[in-house]
Parts: C-alpha cells; sequence; structure tokens
C-alpha cells in the first residue's frame, strides 16, 4: 500500500469520528433545548400600564429555562394567590412575561384605590381651609371656592362664597394615603373627582381660595345659594332691590329716567 493511501484512509477515518461526534452533541443538545422548558405566566394580550391585572389577561405557556427572566410567574395561582390585586407599573406586549417588578399591590398604591372613571387631583390648603387639619385620607368633603375680587360671573364687586364640589372623597393629605393618630395639619389634599371637577378645581384655584368642610356622607346635591357680603349685613334680596338708584338720562331736551341696581 502507498503511503499516500495511508494518509488519506487515516483522514477519511478522523473526519468520520469528528463528524459522529458533532451529530452526537447535536442531538443530545437538542434533547437538552427540548427537556429545558419551562411553564410561565404572559400577557394574553397588550396590557397598558396602571391597568389593573386580572386572570383573563393572562396565560401561560412554555418558556425556555434558560432564557427565562427574573421575577417571572410559573403559574397564574402563583400570580394571584393571596387575592391581592395587582397593578402594572409599566406596559407588557402580547406574549410577554408578567415579572414581579413590574406589579404594585393595588391595595398601596393610590390607582389601586380609586374608583374607575375617576381622577385624582390635588389642592393646596393650609391649617384653616382644611379643617383644622382634621381632613384624613377616606373623609369627604365639600369644597368651597371664595373670591374676593370682582366676580365676573355675577358682576358684582361684592366679595362671595360658594359651594364648588359636595362629599368629594379625600384619598390622600400631602403624600400619605393612610389614616393616622398623629397627622399633621396637610399642605396639600388630594381628592377623587370627575374630570370635569377636576378642570373646575384646577380653575378655581387660580382665580380663588379653596376651602374645605368634612361632610358626613351627606347629599351630594348643591342647593346653588351663593353667599355674599350682604348676607354678612343681613340685607335681603328685597331690601337690596329697593336700594336701587335713579339715574337721569337726557336725550336732546327729552328727560328719560331708569333705575339701575346697586352694585
Amino acid at each position: 500500500m502507498r503511503f499516500g493511501s495511508v494518509i488519506m484512509f487515516g483522514a477519511a477515518i478522523l473526519f468520520a469520528a469528528v463528524a459522529t461526534v458533532l451529530v452526537r452533541a447535536a442531538v443530545v443538545g437538542g434533547s437538552s433545548s427540548m427537556a429545558a422548558k419551562t411553564a410561565v405566566v404572559v400577557a394574553a394580550r397588550d396590557l397598558k400600564a396602571g391597568e389593573k391585572l386580572t386572570p383573563d389577561a393572562v396565560h401561560e405557556t412554555q418558556f425556555p429555562a434558560d432564557l427565562l427572566p427574573k421575577g417571572a410567574f410559573p403559574s397564574r395561582e402563583t400570580l394571584f394567590s393571596g387575592g391581592t390585586e395587582r397593578i402594572l407599573s409599566a406596559s407588557v406586549a402580547q406574549n410577554e412575561p408578567i415579572l414581579a417588578q413590574r406589579l404594585i399591590d393595588a391595595s398601596g398604591s393610590m390607582v389601586g384605590r380609586m374608583t374607575p372613571g375617576m381622577q385624582g387631583v390635588t389642592i393646596r390648603v393650609n391649617e384653616t381651609s382644611s379643617v383644622g387639619g382634621f381632613v384624613q385620607p377616606e373623609d369627604h368633603v365639600d369644597v368651597l371656592l371664595t373670591q374676593t375680587g370682582k366676580a365676573e360671573a355675577n358682576a358684582s364687586h361684592r366679595p362671595y362664597t360658594k359651594t364648588l364640589l359636595k362629599n368629594a372623597r379625600v384619598l390622600a393629605t400631602d403624600q400619605q394615603t393612610q389614616r393616622r393618630q398623629d397627622a399633621l395639619p396637610p399642605k396639600t389634599v388630594t381628592l377623587e373627582v370627575s374630570e370635569d371637577d377636576a378642570k373646575k378645581l384646577t380653575l378655581a384655584g387660580t382665580i380663588g381660595q379653596l376651602s374645605l368642610t368634612l361632610n358626613r356622607g351627606g347629599s351630594s346635591l348643591d342647593s346653588g345659594r351663593i353667599v355674599d357680603s350682604r348676607d354678612l349685613l343681613g340685607i335681603s334680596e328685597k331690601e337690596a332691590v329697593s336700594e336701587d338708584a335713579q339715574v337721569a338720562i337726557f336725550r336732546s331736551v327729552k328727560r328719560d329716567e331708569y333705575r339701575v341696581p346697586q352694585q
């Protein structure tokens, strides 16, 4: 046998051995990869930040164990264990794993405590306007607006006070969402209101002073009556009308007289 033939025969045996090893490694690796799957809870649809997580918003699927991110849940039972309501702090795409670090305990968050469809708005208060600091989370209050300048609404220079909102729920005082025995007078109060009432409060805070009165859960209806300086002086509506002044207007040689309400 020639020497070159021996070398070729040896090389063929070596290549065959290497190929056998590679094929076996691929088969073993594929089997290991197929075996290394684990259950994980993922989003059943696109979920938004601030959305309350519900069982129908997630489902279980198989996920590569070596690619499983930290904080993933192996089952829906684990995710919803203890009956704790969870809120997403960040958006989650469909089929993306639900992670513990993206969840907020609803019982301890402002959003979780709010009534669906309502908004939270914060107003500035002081010890006097917050009922001496006795207003605390979960109380109900009426919001009064006081304006001492010219009131364009009733075309009057008289200072007035009116009820802006009735029976609004207090969500927080300053950054406190829980009632406290040793609470200090707050500088801000966060109220749960509708979208329109949030706009009213925001505007009212720029044109007058807002004050709170404690409400024991009475009627949310407002009489609509505005109290102004005449009420302090004990002047009735009838007396106010009788105080109308006479103004004389001359047109050429003709004299016309009109009665003009006092401002």
